[in-house]
């Protein structure tokens, strides 16, 4: 037979093998080792050569080492792979790591364990001590320098705590999670991550005896983004978080956010009146008045308020045009159909009667933070092609 036919009959026979999996398959590596169905009998005498080998490594256990140890567990879980006795031998890798003081692998063994048998009884244990395990690499002291030397890096950390709150979705340990996670981006100064985190306890796990801690966190947050922006939807923003916290939370936690919202309004009208003080000595009195009018809008508890009021009071008696709103659009004329026209009250105006006017409000334009008209849209066109010398001008 010529060395082609030879090379042909081997392949067909591979082909044949590879489209008709069998047993042996798995031993001489065709096909998936997965689909292969072990017979009752099969699997329990794997699961009986498995214990055996684990009762052999805790009958030494005092006289082999724990890398000894974790060898023979791995033979188990690979030459058994589908028995009990594989997720055991996967749950003491994990442990001799942990007690090694190997946390970083002990961490990836668990989640090989969580993985590949979710139906193991020790499956919430593992959970357990994948938390105790990233707690503690958080709470360690060895930061290093730059983070170069640290126990964990952030991100790495977090990525854990997002892992443990994947695998038991609805156990005690994924708000627990989630709220490290907070904690981790805050101590970054990622505030918008951080955040993000305490709004998904508050969302997701309204029952946690978190939910209350994690809305304090939010609106610190909250706070500490207004603080460091001069975008007034932030402070917008930490206004609203604080009284969706007043309306859930009671006792000191109630009183703890009524105190910062207390100290939010006394920043900001600190804040106005200081900005009202510089236009003042500009020359922009319209301006000034605007910010003295913010701070006397606001509860005449804080400090500022007397002063604002009193600098506002003398320049009004001494420019009493400064008092004067910008006109007012003109109302639209009422519906003159009987059948659609509203009946009107004693307080109703009518044609005769002028509305009231509005209290006067200063113009936006006058604040110190319009930055005026949008800019104007620029056609974005591409030039014509010149097509006779007729388009051609000379240079003068």
């Amino acid at each position: 037979m010529s060395h082609r036919k030879t090379a042909l009959t081997i392949a067909f026979s591979a082909a044949v093998l590879l489209s008709h999996p069998t047993d042996a398959d798995a031993i001489f590596g065709f096909g998936n080792k997965d689909k292969v169905v072990l017979s009752a009998d099969d699997l329990a005498s794997q699961e009986v050569a498995g214990q055996k080998v684990i009762a052999n490594i805790r009958a030494q256990e005092g006289s082999l080492s724990s890398r000894k140890q974790r060898g023979m567990y791995k033979s188990v879980v690979k030459n058994y792979p589908r028995t009990e006795s594989a997720g055991e031998a996967q749950f003491k890798i994990g442990e001799l790591r942990e007690n090694d003081g190997d946390l970083k692998k002990a961490f990836a063994e668990y989640q090989t364990f969580l993985t590949d048998h979710p139906k193991n009884p020790r499956f919430g244990e593992a959970v357990k001590r994948q938390y105790g395990i990233a707690t503690a690499l958080m709470e360690s002291p060895k930061k290093g320098f730059l983070g170069i030397g640290a126990a964990i890096q952030p991100s790495k950390l977090i990525e854990m705590f997002e892992q443990i709150s994947s695998n038991a979705p609805f156990s005690e340990y994924a708000p627990l999670s989630m709220f490290n996670i907070g904690i981790v981006n805050r101590t970054q100064n990622d505030f918008d991550a951080a955040i993000d985190a305490f709004d998904a306890v508050v969302e997701e796990y309204p029952d946690s005896h978190l939910h209350s801690k994690a809305m304090l966190q939010k609106f610190e947050m909250l706070g500490s983004v207004a603080e460091n922006s001069n975008n007034p939807q932030n402070v917008r923003a930490q206004r609203e978080a604080g009284q969706d916290a007043l309306n859930q939370l009671s006792g000191e936690q109630a009183a703890e956010i009524r105190a910062e919202m207390g100290k939010l309004e006394d920043k900001q009208n600190e804040k106005d009146f200081n900005i009202g003080r510089f236009y003042e000595k500009q020359g922009n009195l319209k301006s000034a008045v605007v910010y003295y009018r913010d701070v006397t809008s606001r509860p005449s508890t804080s400090e500022y308020y007397p002063l604002a009021k009193e600098r506002l009071d003398q320049l009004l008696a001494a420019d009493p045009s400064l008092a004067v709103a910008p006109p007012r659009r003109a109302a639209p004329a009422p519906d003159p159909t009987p059948s659609t026209a509203a009946p009107q009250s004693a307080t109703t105006p009518t044609a005769s009667t002028p509305a009231p006017a509005a209290p006067s409000a200063p113009s936006v334009k006058d604040r110190a933070d319009y930055l005026g008209p949008p800019v104007p849209a620029v056609p974005n066109s591409k030039p014509a092609m010149r097509t006779s010398a007729d388009d051609v001008v000379p240079i003068p």
